[in-house]
């Protein structure tokens, strides 16, 4: 029994193991198919054959309108290539296609199928000119020397996360009827867009995290139809936008918030927007230049700069206008910040903001055709210099200037006038003391202390006018200015000071002459039958009355001219309009004398200064 088992047991595992044997190598001998069975067709030997030699496989005919990618779906099988075959051929699929290092290069062809190559590792480049694709070409994770779609027309086309050892060209009229998406793709190279279009609907380009070593070309013609959007991508060189539409209205146009930019952002000659540019967080290597550029977002933020970094200039000139707001909010720019030759337009709100901004050279903003039509936002900026004209300051009340530092002014010679007419730009009751300082400042560090003066006088001016110091304060204020200038005119208490005391001399040269001056000394009245000595009674040792030096005595405190001491008015037991007046007028001058002069000292120390 036992041995019946183990019988059987060996024999089937004898008749296993011969199993494996036999028809292993049978499957090993098997042919096996890289690609289901791919018969050419004549247009398609035409593309393995060129492929083989390096040339171009071009099926061009006819004229210009037959080669428009755009009739592609009309062209007839002479000019079809099955996507299959071109990557069979891309990937060496098939051992007897040969394929030169050139690659794949195909003019003029329709392709139809699906060409994917989603992770692949493709040996050679990929160059389809002027081609019409029928389905989307998938190339997400892909690595790939190139590829070039030239002026060809594609439904879709799918590449995140792609590689490339060179660049990509989505150039020369190429159209991708429903976007082209690169996000996280890195390109050694160029991406090379200019005149094509992209037209995604919502979204034209969708390149989030796009790694660039050299630039981006989106000129000439350009159009993308949708949101161009490369926030946070790494770009080498340059990102070169000009001559190029950007179409989404109402929505964001351009979002390139975080981008990092090793040379310049170019939105120049010819370039417009229909919808917000967003490049909040961007560093920039070079400049940002917006020469000649068009922004246009009537209901919002146009072009929004904010907390960027940028090593170059900012140039908003020649022709750049914004038809919305331009914010450049905690920007950070090394070189300087021009705005001339510009229109700014945003009835609604800003029109230009640069608070908290941080300007290392000169601001421009000068030379403007007509006015900022809203507010002008300079708040707690600073910058090297301040180059401007009235021409581009705002209307009244669309000023805002509170914390705006600047080391100095640039162009023409400084006026007190023109600094008090840029100040009057600022809301009507939002008095501030802060811009009015910084003028003085700046004025005086240049060497112009006479209109410095006039710009300190100014501001006690507004700040008595702005209702801040209330009846008592503004009265003080009022009575500082008549009197010393609020201490930038010190001599003026002099102009009072010997106003009344020419007043007190005629006042007391009539007193003396109604007899209401009398000798105050004592001793003088021991005879009881003189009720006031005639002069020449007096004893020679007695000061005679002098109405000058009386006045002079009476109204400078601290100081003894031997008048005051000696004489003084009469009192007259009946009333007498003559002695009231002048005991009245004598306190005034007396007090008025206290006053004046104290006042004179404050101002001479500087101790009212508004300093």
């Amino acid at each position: 029994m036992r041995i019946g088992r183990a019988s059987r047991a060996a024999i089937a595992f004898v008749a296993l193991a011969a199993a494996i044997i036999v028809i292993f190598p049978a499957a090993s001998a098997a042919p096996r198919m890289p690609w289901p069975d791919l018969t050419p067709t004549t247009a398609e030997r035409r593309l393995i054959d060129a492929a083989q030699k390096g040339e171009f496989a071009n099926f061009s005919a006819g004229g210009k309108t037959a080669n428009d990618p755009a009739t592609g779906a009309t062209w007839g099988a002479e000019r079809t290539v099955r996507a299959e075959i071109i990557y069979a051929l891309a990937m060496g699929a098939n051992p007897n296609w040969l394929v030169n290092p050139k690659g794949v290069q195909v003019e003029g062809a329709r392709i139809t199928g699906a060409l994917d190559l989603q992770a692949a590792t493709v040996r050679c480049p990929i160059d389809l000119r002027r081609c019409y694709v029928e389905q989307p070409i998938n190339l997400r994770a892909a690595s790939i020397p190139w590829i070039t779609l030239a002026g060809s027309r594609v439904p879709r086309l799918m590449a995140d996360g792609m590689r490339t050892q060179f660049s990509i060209f989505l150039d020369e009229g190429f159209v991708a009827t429903d976007g082209v998406s690169l996000s996280q793709a890195r390109i050694d190279g160029n991406l090379e867009c200019d005149d094509s279009t992209f037209d995604g609907g919502g979204i034209a380009l969708n390149a989030e995290g796009l790694t660039v070593s050299g630039d981006i070309q989106m000129r000439d013609r350009f159009v993308a139809k949708g949101s161009l959007r490369i926030l946070s991508a790494h770009v080498g060189g340059n990102v070169n936008l000009y001559a190029g539409t950007f179409d989404n209205p109402g929505r964001i146009a351009i979002n390139a918030d975080g981008i990092t930019v090793g040379g310049d952002m170019r939105m120049l000659g010819g370039f417009e927007s229909r919808g917000a540019v967003s490049m909040v967080g961007a560093k920039l290597g070079g400049d940002l230049n917006c020469i000649g550029g068009k922004f246009n977002n009537p209901d919002g933020v146009a072009l929004n700069a904010d907390v960027t970094a940028i090593e170059g200039n900012v140039l908003l000139t020649d022709g750049f206008a914004a038809h919305g707001a331009v914010t450049m909010i905690d920007a950070r720019v090394r070189g300087d910040l021009i705005c001339s030759k510009a229109v700014f337009h945003s009835p609604k709100g800003d029109a230009f903001s640069m608070v908290r901004a941080n300007i290392g050279g000169t601001l421009f903003f000068k030379d403007f055709a007509r006015a900022p039509i809203g507010v002008v936002n300079f708040s707690y900026s600073q910058v090297g210099l301040l180059d401007d004209d009235a021409g581009a300051w705002p209307t009244p009340g669309s000023l805002m200037v509170e914390g705006f530092i600047y080391n100095g002014l640039a162009g023409n010679t400084p006026t007190a006038q023109a600094r008090l007419d840029w100040l009057s730009r600022m809301p009507r009751g939002y008095f501030r003391p802060q811009p009015y300082e910084q003028t003085v400042r700046v004025l005086r560090q240049m060497g112009y202390q006479d209109e410095a003066r006039k710009v300190a006088i100014a501001e006690q001016h507004a700040i008595r006018r702005s209702g801040q110091l209330g009846p008592a304060g503004a009265a003080w204020n009022w009575f500082l200015y008549v009197t010393i200038g609020y201490g930038y005119i010190p001599w003026l208490s002099l102009v009072w000071i010997a106003a009344f005391i020419a007043l007190g001399t005629i006042v007391f040269s009539y007193a003396d002459r109604w007899g209401l001056m009398e000798p105050s000394a004592e001793w003088m009245y021991l005879d009881a039958r003189y009720e006031r000595p005639a002069p020449n009674s007096l004893p020679h040792q007695y000061p005679h009355f002098r109405s000058f030096i009386f006045s002079l005595d009476s109204f400078l405190p601290f100081v003894e001219l031997h008048q005051k001491t000696y004489w003084r008015l009469h009192e007259r037991r009946r009333p007498d309009r003559r002695y009231l007046y002048c005991s009245l007028y004598f306190a005034l001058h007396t007090i008025a004398g206290w006053i004046l002069t104290g006042i004179a000292i404050a101002g001479v120390t500087g101790l009212v200064k508004g300093e």
